[in-house]
């Protein structure tokens, strides 16, 4: 085996825990079926596989003409030439001064004059060190070092160049990206802000409030995608960014302390959670202050309306699968799962002329 692949599978591993860490019920589904079904099994992963590019691909899409997300402030800049909103990318990449500089390494970009947001405003002298970089942009020889990181990646005012990971990874397009995909593309400029997550988004749909780097990794990959003129079946060099950003916060080399710090501020930036608790801030509310007896009697309640919404597909989807693993009909050790779980007893699959006859 592969180090590539032995650190895909690890990297699908955690993919995998992490999801069933929100739909607990679904694990031991997905494991009857890889042992006892491997042709329903087959079909289940090319499904997998063939829904996650589609989402992909409809995501790249709704970045894919989101150029304020590149300005630092959208309500003022304005972008010349401006960017095609057709279907080509052509105009993008090295081919516009302002896409060449966010893919280039900071050590290349630093050469170039700053970028012009504001028409007729003074633009600084000249540097004479540019010329080498822009004759082979022109002549489109113009390669950047990918030992390197692009510039789009880091915070512009953190930029060190003698310490590479000072304002890595806390880039306002970054941000922008994680808030469109997470907390729905209407807060990607300003944010949660005060009004607290929206209801109908990612993060309150999959129950995801602490940043983790596969998130990280996959905004990288979605600036970088809308910054380039090829699509993702034609830039390998995606998968690659990918992998490096999880490096990053997870490789062996991983510095654990800046990985963490720039974990919790992206926490912080995209849902406005609470350091150790990663749960959701109430706008307006005091985390020190204790809840009521009212406060607590009615999560209660809702707790147990929940479990006792979910006793209800457990007993259907028993049904469906024959010889279901038990541990697919058991619940927690509450009262409510308890009558729910009797409820889901054991039901013996119809015979072909039974199914026959109910038809």
């Amino acid at each position: 085996m592969t180090d590539e692949l032995k650190k895909q599978i690890e990297t699908h591993t955690k993919l995998f825990k992490a999801l069933m860490a929100h739909i607990p019920d679904l694990e031991p589904v997905l494991r009857h079926l890889y042992a006892h079904y491997p042709n329903v099994w087959t079909l289940l992963v090319q499904d997998f596989n063939y829904v996650a590019r589609q989402t992909r691909s409809n995501e790249s899409n709704e970045f894919k003409h989101q150029f304020a997300y590149l300005l630092p402030n959208p309500g003022c800049d304005v972008l010349l030439p401006p960017l095609s909103l057709g279907d080509s990318k052509e105009d993008r990449g090295h081919a516009h001064g302002w896409t060449s500089r966010l893919l280039m390494p900071w050590i290349d970009r630093m050469c170039l004059e700053p970028w012009n947001f504001r028409p007729g405003s003074n633009r600084p002298p000249r540097d004479p060190r540019n010329d080498s970089i822009m004759r082979r942009i022109d002549k489109k020889t113009y390669a950047p070092n990918i030992k390197l990181f692009p510039s789009f990646l880091y915070d512009d005012d953190l930029y060190d160049k003698d310490d590479p990971t000072s304002g890595l990874c806390r880039s306002y397009p970054i941000i922008r990206s994680l808030w469109h995909t997470w907390t729905s593309p209407h807060t990607a400029i300003e944010g949660i802000g005060s009004r607290g997550i929206p209801k109908r988004c990612n993060a309150k749909t999959h129950k995801t409030f602490r940043m983790r780097s596969p998130m990280v990794a996959y905004a990288v990959s979605q600036v970088y995608l809308m910054l380039h003129p090829c699509d993702w079946d034609d830039l390998p060099r995606v998968e690659e960014l990918y992998n490096e950003i999880l490096d990053l916060f997870d490789g062996d080399d991983a510095d654990e302390e800046w990985a963490g710090d720039t974990l919790v501020f992206l926490q912080g930036q995209v849902f406005g959670c609470n350091r150790s608790t990663a749960e959701p801030q109430v706008p307006g509310s005091d985390e020190s202050e204790p809840e009521s007896d009212e406060d607590q009697d009615t999560a209660a309640t809702i707790k147990t309306i929940a479990r006792r919404r979910r006793a209800q597909p457990l007993r259907r989807n028993h049904r469906e699968i024959p010889h279901a693993p038990r541990s697919f009909t058991s619940l927690e050790e509450t009262e409510v799962e308890r009558e729910a779980a009797a409820a889901a007893a054991p039901v013996a699959a119809p015979t072909t002329a039974g199914a026959t006859a109910q038809r």
